[in-house]
């Protein structure tokens, strides 16, 4: 799925569409696949662990790259809303001086 994001990136950043190549900030297998065989029993709660991991990611690209921005892009599905609620919260510990972009992102394929 993520090879399949980034080939459609790259078409993007080719064709000019976009300007940069994007990093996607993937939750993990194991919350990944705890969240899919809780969510029969919990519904869209069981996806916190996975909004929990890409937040901790985000945190640590955060703290290796001060000086970038950054946008983060989502949508309410496997704990993207979540995980930017958490952005936003933790930037209030004074690392940053720019809160995230948070924004529900829409890439219409061809077909459409």
């Amino acid at each position: 799925a993520e090879e399949h994001s980034y080939d459609l990136f790259r078409s993007y950043v080719r064709d000019g569409r976009m300007a940069c190549l994007p990093t996607l900030i993937p939750g993990t297998l194991y919350a990944g696949t705890r969240a899919f065989f809780e969510h029969m029993f919990r519904g869209t709660y069981a996806w916190r662990h996975v909004g929990k991991a890409k937040h901790h990611t985000y945190l640590k690209y955060r703290d290796l790259y001060p000086e970038y921005d950054f946008v983060f892009c989502g949508d309410n599905g496997q704990g993207d809303l979540f995980a930017a609620e958490m952005m936003l919260h933790s930037e209030t510990d004074g690392k940053r001086r720019r809160v995230p972009r948070w924004t529900n992102c829409y890439i219409p394929n061809d077909s459409e």
